[in-house]
Protein backbone atom coordinates (compact mmCIF):
# COMPACT_ATOMS: atom_id res chain seq x y z
CA UNK A 1 0.00 0.00 0.00
CA UNK A 2 1.23 3.41 -0.92
CA UNK A 3 2.89 4.93 2.30
CA UNK A 4 1.54 8.12 1.85
CA UNK A 5 -2.09 7.08 1.05
CA UNK A 6 -1.77 5.18 4.48
CA UNK A 7 -0.88 7.75 6.89
CA UNK A 8 -3.63 10.37 5.23
CA UNK A 9 -6.16 7.26 6.11
CA UNK A 10 -4.02 7.07 9.40
CA UNK A 11 -4.05 11.40 9.62
CA UNK A 12 -7.94 11.98 9.26
CA UNK A 13 -9.69 8.70 10.40
CA UNK A 14 -10.26 7.04 14.16
CA UNK A 15 -9.88 3.10 13.72
CA UNK A 16 -12.05 1.86 16.93
CA UNK A 17 -12.38 -1.78 15.45
CA UNK A 18 -15.38 -3.63 14.65
CA UNK A 19 -17.12 -6.39 16.66
CA UNK A 20 -16.92 -9.84 14.72
CA UNK A 21 -14.02 -10.57 11.73
CA UNK A 22 -14.71 -10.62 7.96
CA UNK A 23 -13.25 -12.69 5.56
CA UNK A 24 -11.29 -11.47 2.97
CA UNK A 25 -13.72 -11.51 0.04
CA UNK A 26 -14.18 -9.43 -2.56
CA UNK A 27 -17.55 -8.74 -0.93
CA UNK A 28 -16.76 -7.45 2.82
CA UNK A 29 -19.76 -8.06 5.61
CA UNK A 30 -22.29 -5.60 6.00
CA UNK A 31 -20.79 -4.47 9.66
CA UNK A 32 -17.31 -3.71 7.44
CA UNK A 33 -18.77 -1.89 5.17
CA UNK A 34 -20.58 0.13 7.82
CA UNK A 35 -17.58 1.06 9.68
CA UNK A 36 -15.58 2.11 7.06
CA UNK A 37 -18.49 4.27 5.78
CA UNK A 38 -18.99 5.69 9.52
CA UNK A 39 -15.13 6.59 9.80
CA UNK A 40 -14.62 4.15 12.61
CA UNK A 41 -12.26 1.85 10.43
CA UNK A 42 -9.39 3.12 7.85
CA UNK A 43 -9.32 1.63 4.35
CA UNK A 44 -6.02 0.66 5.26
CA UNK A 45 -6.43 -1.32 8.85
CA UNK A 46 -9.55 -2.99 6.71
CA UNK A 47 -6.78 -4.52 4.34
CA UNK A 48 -4.34 -5.20 7.19
CA UNK A 49 -6.83 -7.28 9.33
CA UNK A 50 -8.24 -9.08 5.97
CA UNK A 51 -11.30 -7.16 6.36
CA UNK A 52 -11.32 -6.36 2.65
CA UNK A 53 -8.82 -7.42 -0.10
CA UNK A 54 -6.79 -4.15 -1.64
CA UNK A 55 -8.77 -4.70 -4.59
CA UNK A 56 -12.13 -3.72 -3.10
CA UNK A 57 -10.38 -0.99 -1.03
CA UNK A 58 -8.98 0.23 -4.45
CA UNK A 59 -12.38 0.44 -5.84
CA UNK A 60 -14.07 1.75 -2.80
CA UNK A 61 -11.64 4.68 -2.88
CA UNK A 62 -12.28 5.24 -6.78
CA UNK A 63 -15.93 5.23 -6.35
CA UNK A 64 -16.00 7.83 -3.87
CA UNK A 65 -13.25 10.15 -5.04
CA UNK A 66 -14.15 14.12 -5.22
CA UNK A 67 -12.41 16.28 -7.41
CA UNK A 68 -10.17 18.77 -5.90
CA UNK A 69 -11.65 21.81 -7.43
CA UNK A 70 -15.17 20.38 -5.81
CA UNK A 71 -13.16 19.88 -2.27
CA UNK A 72 -11.78 23.62 -2.79
CA UNK A 73 -14.67 25.69 -3.23
CA UNK A 74 -17.02 23.51 -0.24
CA UNK A 75 -14.12 24.25 1.85
CA UNK A 76 -13.35 28.12 1.32
CA UNK A 77 -13.16 30.63 3.74
CA UNK A 78 -14.02 34.48 3.53
CA UNK A 79 -12.06 37.68 3.94
CA UNK A 80 -11.69 38.39 7.68
CA UNK A 81 -9.98 40.13 9.81
CA UNK A 82 -8.70 39.69 13.44
CA UNK A 83 -6.25 40.31 15.66
CA UNK A 84 -3.54 38.13 17.39
CA UNK A 85 -3.33 37.71 21.08
CA UNK A 86 -0.23 40.65 21.03
CA UNK A 87 -2.86 42.91 19.18
CA UNK A 88 -1.54 42.07 14.97
CA UNK A 89 -3.84 42.27 12.68
CA UNK A 90 -4.24 39.11 11.00
CA UNK A 91 -6.52 37.97 7.69
CA UNK A 92 -6.64 35.61 5.19
CA UNK A 93 -3.58 37.17 3.28
CA UNK A 94 -2.13 36.02 6.83
CA UNK A 95 -2.93 32.11 6.65
CA UNK A 96 -0.53 29.81 5.90
CA UNK A 97 -0.64 27.61 2.80
CA UNK A 98 -1.02 24.74 4.97
CA UNK A 99 -2.09 24.98 8.73
CA UNK A 100 -3.77 23.16 11.26
CA UNK A 101 -6.32 25.52 12.36
CA UNK A 102 -8.12 24.82 16.05
CA UNK A 103 -10.56 26.81 17.38
CA UNK A 104 -10.05 26.42 20.93
CA UNK A 105 -11.95 27.61 24.36
CA UNK A 106 -8.94 27.92 26.21
CA UNK A 107 -10.62 28.02 29.73
CA UNK A 108 -11.58 24.23 29.35
CA UNK A 109 -10.31 22.22 31.28
CA UNK A 110 -8.91 20.19 28.09
CA UNK A 111 -7.63 23.14 26.62
CA UNK A 112 -3.76 22.91 28.11
CA UNK A 113 -3.36 19.10 27.35
CA UNK A 114 -4.16 19.94 23.78
CA UNK A 115 -2.33 22.85 23.74
CA UNK A 116 0.84 21.38 25.04
CA UNK A 117 0.63 18.41 22.36
CA UNK A 118 0.60 20.32 19.71
CA UNK A 119 3.79 23.04 21.00
CA UNK A 120 5.36 19.46 21.57
CA UNK A 121 4.91 18.98 17.79
CA UNK A 122 5.45 22.88 16.82
CA UNK A 123 8.80 22.16 15.27
CA UNK A 124 8.69 19.15 13.35
CA UNK A 125 5.21 20.56 11.79
CA UNK A 126 6.97 23.59 10.92
CA UNK A 127 10.06 21.60 9.72
CA UNK A 128 7.49 19.71 6.75
CA UNK A 129 6.36 23.14 5.52
CA UNK A 130 2.57 23.46 7.60
CA UNK A 131 2.32 25.78 10.25
CA UNK A 132 -0.52 26.36 13.41
CA UNK A 133 -3.31 28.41 14.25
CA UNK A 134 -4.93 28.07 17.31
CA UNK A 135 -8.37 30.43 17.72
CA UNK A 136 -9.39 31.65 21.39
CA UNK A 137 -13.05 31.11 20.93
CA UNK A 138 -13.01 33.54 24.43
CA UNK A 139 -10.77 36.02 26.19
CA UNK A 140 -10.96 33.54 29.12
CA UNK A 141 -7.19 32.41 30.07
CA UNK A 142 -6.00 33.71 26.78
CA UNK A 143 -2.75 35.00 29.06
CA UNK A 144 -1.93 31.78 30.18
CA UNK A 145 -1.15 30.76 26.50
CA UNK A 146 1.01 33.87 25.50
CA UNK A 147 4.18 31.69 25.85
CA UNK A 148 2.88 28.85 22.93
CA UNK A 149 5.17 29.00 19.73
CA UNK A 150 2.47 29.24 17.53
CA UNK A 151 0.11 32.04 16.38
CA UNK A 152 -3.31 32.26 18.35
CA UNK A 153 -5.80 34.96 17.27
CA UNK A 154 -9.05 35.44 18.51
CA UNK A 155 -12.45 34.19 17.08
CA UNK A 156 -13.77 37.78 15.85
CA UNK A 157 -16.86 38.49 14.45
CA UNK A 158 -15.57 38.69 10.96
CA UNK A 159 -13.92 35.92 10.66
CA UNK A 160 -17.20 33.77 12.07
CA UNK A 161 -19.04 35.08 8.86
CA UNK A 162 -16.31 34.52 6.99
CA UNK A 163 -16.59 30.38 7.96
CA UNK A 164 -20.34 29.94 6.94
CA UNK A 165 -21.76 27.27 7.64
CA UNK A 166 -17.91 25.65 8.86
CA UNK A 167 -19.10 28.44 11.91
CA UNK A 168 -21.23 25.58 13.39
CA UNK A 169 -18.12 23.08 13.57
CA UNK A 170 -15.58 25.76 14.91
CA UNK A 171 -18.30 26.43 18.19
CA UNK A 172 -20.07 22.82 18.92
CA UNK A 173 -17.08 21.90 20.61
CA UNK A 174 -14.73 23.09 23.33
CA UNK A 175 -12.29 21.59 20.71
CA UNK A 176 -12.67 21.21 16.98
CA UNK A 177 -9.88 22.08 14.38
CA UNK A 178 -9.25 21.03 10.78
CA UNK A 179 -6.71 21.22 8.27
CA UNK A 180 -6.78 24.25 5.96
CA UNK A 181 -4.75 24.51 2.48
CA UNK A 182 -4.37 27.76 0.07
CA UNK A 183 -7.83 28.90 1.37
CA UNK A 184 -9.75 26.40 2.15
CA UNK A 185 -10.51 23.80 5.28
CA UNK A 186 -10.19 20.37 3.35
CA UNK A 187 -9.68 17.67 5.61
CA UNK A 188 -12.02 16.36 8.56
CA UNK A 189 -12.82 18.17 11.70
CA UNK A 190 -11.98 16.43 14.77
CA UNK A 191 -11.63 17.08 18.61
CA UNK A 192 -7.99 16.59 19.25
CA UNK A 193 -4.66 15.41 17.77
CA UNK A 194 -2.38 12.16 17.68
CA UNK A 195 0.66 13.49 18.76
CA UNK A 196 2.19 10.05 16.74
CA UNK A 197 0.58 10.84 13.36
CA UNK A 198 0.16 14.83 13.76
CA UNK A 199 3.57 15.15 11.69
CA UNK A 200 3.51 13.09 9.08
CA UNK A 201 0.36 14.39 8.45
CA UNK A 202 1.02 17.76 8.50
CA UNK A 203 3.49 16.77 5.83
CA UNK A 204 0.99 15.73 3.78
CA UNK A 205 -1.19 18.75 3.60
CA UNK A 206 1.80 20.80 3.10
CA UNK A 207 2.63 18.72 -0.04
CA UNK A 208 -0.80 19.34 -1.15
CA UNK A 209 -0.42 23.07 -0.74
CA UNK A 210 2.14 22.88 -3.90
CA UNK A 211 0.14 20.77 -6.15
CA UNK A 212 -1.69 22.99 -8.72
CA UNK A 213 -4.97 22.08 -8.38
CA UNK A 214 -4.89 23.46 -4.84
CA UNK A 215 -3.38 26.74 -6.01
CA UNK A 216 -5.64 29.37 -3.72
CA UNK A 217 -8.78 31.34 -5.95
CA UNK A 218 -10.73 34.68 -4.68
CA UNK A 219 -11.83 33.55 -0.95
CA UNK A 220 -15.65 33.17 -0.77
CA UNK A 221 -17.59 31.85 2.34
CA UNK A 222 -17.54 28.57 2.92
CA UNK A 223 -20.42 26.44 2.32
CA UNK A 224 -21.04 22.67 3.48
CA UNK A 225 -18.39 19.82 4.94
CA UNK A 226 -17.25 16.33 2.98
CA UNK A 227 -16.43 13.47 4.20
CA UNK A 228 -15.93 11.14 1.35
CA UNK A 229 -12.29 9.59 0.96
CA UNK A 230 -10.70 9.94 -2.68
CA UNK A 231 -7.88 8.06 -4.20
CA UNK A 232 -4.51 8.86 -5.22
CA UNK A 233 -2.10 8.33 -8.00
CA UNK A 234 1.35 8.08 -8.91
CA UNK A 235 1.64 11.19 -11.05
CA UNK A 236 1.62 15.03 -9.05
CA UNK A 237 -0.86 16.09 -10.93
CA UNK A 238 -3.72 13.52 -10.10
CA UNK A 239 -1.92 13.52 -6.12
CA UNK A 240 -3.97 16.78 -4.77
CA UNK A 241 -7.40 15.95 -6.69
CA UNK A 242 -7.63 12.22 -5.32
CA UNK A 243 -6.30 12.75 -1.98
CA UNK A 244 -8.75 15.30 -1.46
CA UNK A 245 -11.40 12.99 -1.17
CA UNK A 246 -10.03 11.07 1.43
CA UNK A 247 -9.06 13.89 3.32
CA UNK A 248 -13.15 15.07 3.57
Amino acid sequence: MNKKWGALALAVTCAFGIVGCASNSDKPAEDVIAAIEAGDLTLEDAVKKNYVTQKWADEYIESNSVPATSKMEAGKVGEFETTTLDGNVFTLGSMPKAAYVAFVDLSDESAEEFMNNLASVYTTVQGNGADVIVCAKTDENTDHYRSMPFTIISYSDSLKEALGSFSEMAEGLPITGAWFVNGSFISAWNAGIDTATFAEESAIYADLASVDEYEQTDAQPSGSQDTEMGSENDDADSEGEEAAGMIG
